[in-house]
């Protein structure tokens, strides 16, 4: 393939940079999918797995760690750290700190549960980075935008190929819209188990509520109708969370979110 940068003078851009550079970005795209959306059923057993980690409170020791790994940076110039051992040192604090980061937006996964969705999402620009320092460091300006612009291009469409594929059952062989799924989504990230937006036990598939109010107020008038959704998180009695929807729109927000960066200037 060839580009043409601002110069006019034409650039060729190796094949194996171009191949590397779309394998690179749609991997990455995937492994989200993978790892926070319903398509495989692998999303949910992230959810239990993250639910499990914040369980222990994590979330508060981690934030500590994060502040103590900025203080001891701010204390110490960091900045003006110099000659070897100092770029290392510099460096490895930074992972320390980047890493405390990352795992204190997993912790939240409880309060915020699209923290850590959020947190996978910047691998996308960071793997760009990366190339754009690895692989394409030797092109110019104009072919390593062109090419990094096509690859988040090519993975956003085949993330919503894979979501349009899973939506109309071409991958488990079960239709997944939304409005026919929310108690199985519901279940898959434990809504009614956990202190995510509707907190507690709710009546689901027959099954009565083990709390019941003991003061029931019916509706003296039947000319009046009752209120058919008095709880706005519950829906026919089913507990809906942000966790249950992400597990199925994941795959949208990764079409999204390349196809932003591919268009951006």
């Amino acid at each position: 393939m060839r580009v043409t940068p601002v110069d006019d003078h034409e650039e060729v851009v190796v094949t194996w940079k171009i191949l590397l550079s779309f394998s690179v970005m749609t991997i990455v795209s995937l492994l989200v999918i993978l790892l926070f959306s319903d398509t495989l059923e692998t999303g949910r057993e992230v959810v239990d797995g993250l639910l499990e980690y914040a369980a222990v409170g994590a979330s508060t020791s981690v934030f500590a760690c994060m502040c103590a790994v900025a203080l001891v940076l701010y204390v110490c110039d960091i900045s003006y750290w110099s000659g070897v051992a100092g770029a290392l040192a510099r460096s490895i604090m930074l992972l320390l700190l980047a890493l405390a980061t990352c795992a204190f937006g997993l912790s939240m996964v409880r309060s915020h549960p699209y923290f850590p969705l959020t947190l996978f999402i910047f691998a996308l620009p960071l793997a760009g980075l990366s190339l754009r320092m690895t692989a394409l460091r030797r092109c110019s300006a104009a072919g390593a935008s062109w090419v990094l612009g096509s690859s988040f291009l090519f993975a956003a469409f085949v993330c919503l190929l894979v979501w349009v594929l899973w939506l109309f059952g071409a991958i488990n062989g079960e239709r997944q819209f939304w409005f026919s799924n929310r108690l199985k989504f519901s279940r898959a990230a434990q809504c009614n188990t956990t202190d995510f937006e509707p907190a507690g036990l709710v009546e689901v598939d027959g099954n009565p509520d083990p709390n019941p109010d003991p003061n029931p107020n019916p509706n003296p008038n039947p000319n009046l109708s009752q209120n058919p959704n008095p709880n706005p998180d519950q829906v026919d009695g089913i507990p809906l969370c942000t966790a249950a929807f992400l597990l199925w729109v994941s795959p949208f927000i990764l079409f999204g979110v390349p196809l932003l960066l591919g268009l951006s200037p």
